[in-house]
């Protein structure tokens, strides 16, 4: 795993003031490499690469990078892993027997095999997760590659006519004269979903590169785009070299039709993806929190291997939030080396302060905190961790999957002005108020909700706004539904989610919220929480969910394999079944959480006063300070929960306080 940036230059003097800066790579991106680093640049075509290095595959000098290819066609820069690179590199040996291997690394597999194939026919050939930066010296043309997924991240944009790229937005403010303006079409986004879906980024003209896509740009197309009017994604000539949208349309038309086929070919997969992925030459590990996804990794990663593997997990001394005492039973059952750490609030608060420069960009999955914690836990013992990551979203793990139509159905019945009428009048009563009546739902509709109050409150705050199963299932991934309230001179462009819904072949409505999901939640918040949390403390995570295969595959089982008896993700119990007894896993989905309302009112209180003080907000200009002092006055009077909004909004502070240093 690693760091990688650069830039092409329209103009002499940036490119020596950019290439200066550059140079200071290793302070710039260490966390996310630091076992090595390197620069290339070129003075003629004025492009500079830069690359800090986490040594995973071949630790020696011959992993280095910027690496060259064999035949001197491409330079590239890279960050990532290719699971099946000693194939490619087997075939390589066999076609092109003239080639001198250097190393060992799957850098160097890549290249030549760009060089060999192509670019976009080696990319179709190859299993991983990766972002990548090509010069291709036959065509003078920088070339930026994204994983099918988006596991990998790749930001780039325009800054005073220069076109700059890196893994994360430091390279911008550390590289160039950043005067980017912050998007507050983008905040509007933030405060929606609690982070910024791509290709947006928080700063006007900076993009993320969209997963299995492939951008290509020379001095040419750069002038193109400084000289035109405006400066969207869609100006830059990009394609994609995997397109999710064709793949679940083909797929989704070969359902199956057998149960045992849909399970065993599930299992075999996954088993196959999760070998592939243990090559390394450093210790391998796995997260375990106790759930499905991550048990489920644990136990075929621990058959694939004669010794003991290394599980980690957190808890914590709040009960409510504590899953350690699962992963535990889990790992005594499969046999795992088990690592445990318990956390008090005070470790648990300690993490606020250095979320604006983990994260970068302002980012408010509240599940951020456990995220970092685990991961400077696990990399006291290894450097790479396989996780659970993206289970939910392929085989029908989110209640949302589970119970939105059957609900939406129900609704439909009363109009909507009767159902904005009855929330509003929830909206009268208290939060502890609506508590007292926790027990009573409980028993008479045989479940185990707790933080009822809070549930009611955000469905009354939900239901003003639903219109229609659409709006519905916006609504279940939106943290506020009226961001445009909070957000002084912004547009809401949060529908854009369903930009391709009249693309998609779905039966039914429970597959497009989980092709959506895989589109946008799964890369922009799970994977970038995972993503940014690991690589600061410079480990490595891996999710053998998203091999390719695995997903195409579960694009071919029937939704009624997924989610059997109001019980998501069916196939995959039927398969952990085998390894782990049922008395060890089925409990309700508990999540990655911390009491963050009760933090509100008490021990970050006086660190969100100070963010949210009125005088503030109202210099600043982005906020509406009368809307947002409201919801802080409600939250502290527990008259509502309003911890999911105040939340990204004290982010977002916390951020532009840290950035207005730099």
């Amino acid at each position: 795993m690693c760091g990688i940036a650069g830039f092409l230059c329209s103009q002499n003097n940036s490119f020596l003031k950019n290439l200066k800066n550059l140079n200071q790579i290793k302070d710039i991106l260490s966390h996310r490499g630091p076992d090595d680093h390197g620069i290339w640049y070129n003075n003629d075509e004025m492009i500079a690469f830069g690359h800090t290095r986490l040594s995973i595959q071949d630790l020696s000098p011959a992993g280095h990078q910027p690496m060259k290819s064999y035949n001197n066609r491409y330079l590239m820069v890279y960050n990532g892993e290719i699971y099946n690179h000693l194939d490619l590199r087997n075939k390589l040996k066999l076609l092109s027997p003239k080639i001198t291997w250097k190393g060992n690394s799957d850098t160097e597999t890549l290249l030549n095999s760009f060089d060999y194939w192509g670019i976009e026919k080696t990319l179709g050939m190859c299993s991983g997760m990766f972002s990548i930066a090509v010069w291709d010296f036959l065509n003078k043309e920088l070339i930026l590659i994204r994983d099918r997924f988006g596991e990998k991240p790749m930001y780039f944009g325009i800054v005073e006519n220069n076109f700059i790229f890196g893994s994360e937005l430091k390279v911008f403010k550390k590289v160039t004269n950043f005067v980017n303006e912050i998007s507050k079409d983008s905040l509007n986004l933030f405060l929606r979903f609690a982070y910024v879906p791509g290709p947006k980024s928080i700063y006007k003209n900076i993009f993320k590169l969209s997963p299995g896509a492939i951008l290509r740009i020379n001095k040419d197309n750069l002038n193109k785009i400084i000289n035109s009017s405006g400066n969207n994604y869609e100006k830059f000539k990009i394609n994609k070299w995997w397109n999710a949208k064709d793949i679940f349309n083909s797929q989704s038309n070969n359902l199956y039709l057998d149960e045992e086929n849909a399970i065993n070919d599930t299992e075999k997969l996954l088993l196959e993806s999760i070998k592939s992925q243990l090559i390394s030459d450093v210790p391998v590990g796995a997260f375990l929190s106790g759930g499905i996804d991550s048990s489920i990794v644990s136990a075929l990663m621990q058959k694939n291997l004669s010794t003991k593997i290394e599980t980690f997990t957190i808890g914590f001394d709040n009960k409510n939030y504590d899953e350690s005492l699962h992963a535990k039973k889990i790992a005594k059952h499969l046999g795992t080396d088990h690592n445990e750490l318990i956390l008090n609030q005070k470790e648990t608060l300690n993490i606020i302060p250095t979320l604006s420069n983990v994260y970068d960009e302002p980012f408010a999955d509240s599940s951020q905190i456990p995220t970092i914690l685990i991961s400077k836990f696990a990399k006291q013992k290894i450097t790479v961790a396989l996780t659970g990551d993206g289970g939910d979203e392929l085989f029908g793990g989110y209640n949302r999957y589970i119970f939105s139509k059957k609900f939406w159905k129900l609704m439909s019945n009363f109009p909507f002005v009767l159902r904005k009428g009855f929330a509003q009048g929830l909206d009268l009563f208290p939060l502890e108020f609506l508590n007292n009546f926790n027990f009573m739902f409980n028993f008479f509709s045989k479940s185990k909700v707790s933080f009822f109050g809070d549930k009611v409150s955000k469905f009354s705050h939900k239901m003003k706004f639903v219109k229609n199963i659409d709006d519905l299932f916006l609504s279940l991934l939106s943290t506020y539904q009226n961001p445009s309230s909070l957000v002084l001179n912004s547009s809401d462009e949060s529908m854009q989610i369903f930009k391709e819904k009249n693309k998609l072949n779905f039966n039914n409505y429970e597959s497009l919220m989980m092709y959506i999901d895989s589109q946008s939640y799964l890369p922009d918040d799970i994977l970038c929480k995972v993503d940014r949390a690991a690589m600061s403390v410079s480990l490595e995570t891996r999710v053998p969910f998203l091999d390719h295969k695995v997903v195409e595959h579960s694009w071919r089982i029937p939704v009624k394999m997924k989610i059997k008896n109001n019980e998501g993700k069916w196939i995959l119990k039927q398969i952990l079944n085998k390894y782990i007894p049922r008395d060890l896993t089925e409990r309700p989905k508990m999540g990655f959480g911390i009491p963050l309302g009760d933090w509100l009112r008490d021990k970050l209180k006086d660190w969100s006063e100070f963010h949210l003080e009125e005088n503030k907000l109202k210099s600043q200009g982005y906020f509406n300070y009368v809307e947002v002092r409201k919801l802080w006055q409600d939250h502290q009077s527990k008259k509502r929960d309003w911890s999911s909004v105040l939340w990204p909004i004290l982010i977002f502070q916390s951020w532009l306080e840290e950035n207005s240093k730099n």
